[in-house]
């Protein structure tokens, strides 16, 4: 029914059309009765022409009230060319896809999917997102060059790469650029906390409407955790996601108490938000779990060093000095740690790391 009224009004238009030649005639003729006579003419075809504009229906349609607007001011100006301009300009818009053309395209890969996890970041171990950030720092030197171009180059490649680096770097392009380059910053910030906010609104109603979707809520409780990770939100905004992120982390281990993964994820939020005690406890384990992995060790090092445990941190460095696949910088500090050096001194090994950094 819809495409039969289409043909009717394109029929419709094209009568008009006919008639707007008509009275473009008679307005470029001598007689005056003539020119008066094309000119009530265009008058009357002009408000059927936007008429028959304004009721096409079409799917995805870019006709609107100002598509009509503009329709019948410049075919009331322009007689006969302005009424085949927009003849034109419409069925552009009618036939050809027009897709805009996002700016910054940011890779969605860091984020959960159903049934596929993609997610990382919020569980990658400190030496691998430390590796990533020392990558980064190549931008740095770009945004002092005060080259426009490789500015905005710079701009779109951190746009993709979602860690706590980048966003930092993006930031300072905001507060320190003098150029149109911190509009691009800002907009980058702003289009990497929407993907989170979007992907956060997914997954939270696909968990409230099957709450034994299991891994849809460790999918959520990553989620919820890697947007704190990337320092855009304030003191109170991230502690409530913080404590949103625990709260499903929680239920998840009570289905998958053994995930060695998850439960390290559990530890480091924990210790993030100064519960010490629960996060030696829950360490612990995640390094019972993974007896060969340096990461629960190096997070539960630096809980011991937050409660004020020194002993406990010469304790950790010295079994960490044992294993073989403890990354090279961080032997230097977790060497100090383990030979007994002045223990108040001395910085845990992730607090250095972060200073050099």
């Amino acid at each position: 029914m819809r495409l039969n009224n289409n043909i009717f009004l394109y029929i419709a238009i094209f009568l008009v059309l006919g008639g707007e030649l008509f009275a473009g005639y008679c307005i470029i003729s001598w007689s005056l009765y003539y020119k008066l006579l094309g000119l009530c003419l265009h008058i009357i075809l002009v408000y059927l022409f936007s008429s028959i504009v304004k009721k096409l229906k079409i799917d995805d349609s870019h006709i609107d009230f100002n598509f009509t607007l503009v329709s019948f001011i410049l075919t009331s100006v322009l007689p006969v060319y302005g009424m085949l301009g927009m003849i034109f300009i419409y069925l552009t818009l009618r036939f050809v896809k027009v897709q805009p053309v996002e700016y910054f395209q940011v890779d969605e890969s860091f984020l959960p999917k159903p049934s596929y996890f993609t997610l990382k970041d919020a569980d990658k171990s400190i030496v691998n997102i430390k590796k990533e950030e020392l990558d980064i720092e190549a931008f740095t030197d770009i945004f002092k060059s005060n080259d426009r171009q490789l500015e905005e180059v710079a701009v779109n490649k951190l746009s993709k790469i979602v860690n706590k680096r980048s966003v930092s770097l993006l930031q300072g392009v905001v507060e320190n650029s003098t150029t149109d380059t911190k509009v691009l910053a800002a907009s980058a910030l702003i289009e990497m906390e929407n993907k989170i906010i979007n992907k956060i609104e997914e997954i939270r109603i696909s968990v409230e409407d099957d709450p034994e979707q299991v891994m849809a809520i460790l999918e959520l409780a990553r989620t919820y955790d890697l947007y704190c990770y990337l320092g855009v939100l304030d003191v109170a905004v991230n502690n409530h996601y913080q404590k949103l992120a625990l709260v499903q982390y929680q239920i998840y281990l009570d289905y998958h108490p053994t995930d060695a993964e998850a439960v390290l994820e559990y530890g480091r939020i924990l210790l993030s938000c100064g519960k010490f005690d629960e996060a030696i406890q829950t360490l612990i384990k995640a390094k019972d779990f993974s007896p060969h992995n340096p990461n629960p060790l190096i997070w539960l090092a630096e809980a011991y060093y937050e409660s004020e445990d020194y002993l406990a941190v010469q304790g950790i460095c010295q079994k960490l000095c044992s294993l073989q696949n403890l990354p090279e910088n961080f032997k230097p500090v977790v060497n100090l740690w383990a030979v007994g050096e002045p223990l108040n001194s001395i910085k845990p090994a992730e607090n250095v790391i972060q200073e050099e950094s």
